[in-house]
């Protein structure tokens, strides 16, 4: 389930973290588009930049169970450093929808990370 949300600036990089509550190990697909849109309804996100990369957690649940609200995730939906802005669209089904705009088309990497889980996006400076 889907439970916090972190950007930090480091030496050389960028560092979207999206972390997880919960025992399951989370899949993900990502790919450039031209404007990143919301779950379900398809309407356009309101996201800066000129670049942006759409990622796509699989392996998420939404909290419709009793006691799992209070685990999801409840901040900001937008995060910003310029040039790289963050934007979370939520949980749908079994995805977890985040959009990165950024000024341009950057280098970046992707992962997982254990204990709790977490997919960490790096971005090159």
């Amino acid at each position: 389930m889907f439970h916090d949300l972190r950007l930090a600036e480091h030496d050389g990089f960028y560092r979207v973290v999206v972390e997880f509550a919960g025992e399951d190990t989370p899949g993900w697909f990502v790919r450039w588009v031209d404007q990143p849109v919301e779950q379900g309804r398809g309407l356009p996100l309101d996201i800066s930049g000129k670049a942006f990369l759409d990622v796509n957690v699989t392996g998420t649940m939404m909290p419709i169970m009793e006691g799992q609200l209070e685990k999801y995730y409840s901040g900001p939906n937008s995060l910003m450093i310029s040039p790289i802005e963050v934007v979370q669209n939520g949980t749908f089904e079994d995805q977890t929808h985040i959009a990165i705009g950024m000024d341009k088309e950057r280098e970046f990497q992707i992962g997982l990370l254990d204990a709790p889980a977490r997919v960490v996006i790096d971005i090159k400076k």
